[in-house]
């Protein structure tokens, strides 16, 4: 396929150009009008609601991901965790951080100061289908490295890696693919290196797999670029907080951080020691309390939250906006006469 382009670039010029513009908002996001308002997304997103495509039955086909301003934020946070090198400037002996004259005041590090993020969620948020799409970009340009997926059972593990993360990437464009060696069937991992019949060519020499159990001694000395740690809320088998420990030196080096992580859990699944551990979690990726010595939360994790009303499935408007609070003049044009706490509310009642 590249050489076809490279052989014949004056036949291909315009489909050249638009390979570079594509490639261009794959890695610097992109920005557009919704509904008047300049609104930005990010290269993960852009090429989530893009080219991931994923099959939700056989009757319905295949599909590409709908746009959600949840999803927009979501992917921002995950994009801030991923690039971010501040902290706080001024914390107290416990680290908690301190404002002056009324205001956080951040100081730049220079190098990563985050592992990752987590999130509790409802049902149905595409938290699984974003993450494996992160986990495969972040893979796919870094040499040499390994993304990964956990779960509480290596069942649930390989049900991501089969039924959401092969069909994706099957249908991803050729333009995207680097060298690939093995099976367009994968059954357990995806392996961007050289394949043997191409002499003195150079791959990304990178691969995208899932774990064989849930206590992490899959990993144990990898290289991880990413890893999707999925439904930590419901492990009641492995010591969550523990495998996050021997997780976090596959992701760095010393005090560099190379790796990412992703910790979503449902919140109606969660369960007993499952919980516990969880939230364990949770309580040490408070962003305002950092360790002064790398400047990170003490998981290495922060968190983000997302009330059930945002993007609440039957309340989204053709704009992607979640309806809540009030109904606006265009949400009622369309056809919305409740928003969605309204109608959580009622329901709970």
């Amino acid at each position: 396929f590249w050489n076809r382009l490279k052989n014949s670039h004056e036949v291909y010029k315009d489909e050249i150009e638009w390979l570079k513009k594509i490639w261009w908002h794959k890695i610097n996001g992109y920005w557009f009008f919704n509904n008047g308002k300049p609104t930005y997304i990010c290269g993960w997103h852009f090429m989530y609601v893009n080219f991931w495509q994923y099959t939700e039955t056989k009757k319905s086909g295949d599909k590409f991901p709908e746009y959600r301003d949840r999803d927009r934020r979501w992917f921002l946070f995950n994009w801030y965790a991923y690039t971010c090198t501040e902290t706080f400037k001024h914390i107290d002996d416990k680290g908690k951080a301190l404002k002056v004259d009324g205001k956080y005041e951040m100081v730049d590090v220079g190098r990563r100061t985050l592992y990752g993020t987590g999130n509790t969620k409802q049902r149905r948020a595409g938290e699984t289908h974003k993450s494996l799409c992160i986990c495969h970009e972040i893979m796919s340009v870094s040499e040499g490295g390994v993304s990964g997926i956990i779960s509480y059972t290596n069942i649930n593990s390989e049900k991501h890696f089969r039924e959401k993360l092969v069909p994706a990437w099957q249908r991803f464009p050729i333009f995207f693919m680097p060298y690939y060696d093995g099976s367009y069937a994968p059954s357990n991992n995806i392996r961007y290196r050289v394949p043997g019949t191409e002499v003195g060519k150079v791959g990304v020499d990178a691969v995208m797999n899932y774990a064989e159990s849930g206590d992490g001694k899959a990993y144990d000395g990898s290289r991880l670029v990413g890893i999707l740690c999925d439904e930590e809320g419901k492990d009641v088998t492995n010591d969550v907080p523990g495998r996050w420990d021997v997780l976090k030196y596959c992701l760095s080096e010393g005090i560099s951080i190379h790796g990412f992580a992703i910790h979503p859990s449902t919140v109606e699944d969660i369960n007993g020691d499952g919980a516990k551990a969880y939230k364990q979690l949770a309580d040490q990726s408070n962003f305002y309390e950092r360790l002064e010595a790398s400047g990170s939360t003490k998981s290495g994790l922060i968190w983000q939250f997302y009330p059930a009303s945002d993007a609440h499935e039957g309340f989204i408007d053709s704009y992607g906006y979640s309806v809540i609070g009030e109904v606006l003049p265009y949400q009622k044009e369309e056809g919305f006469k409740i928003t969605a706490d309204y109608y959580l509310k009622k329901k709970r009642q």
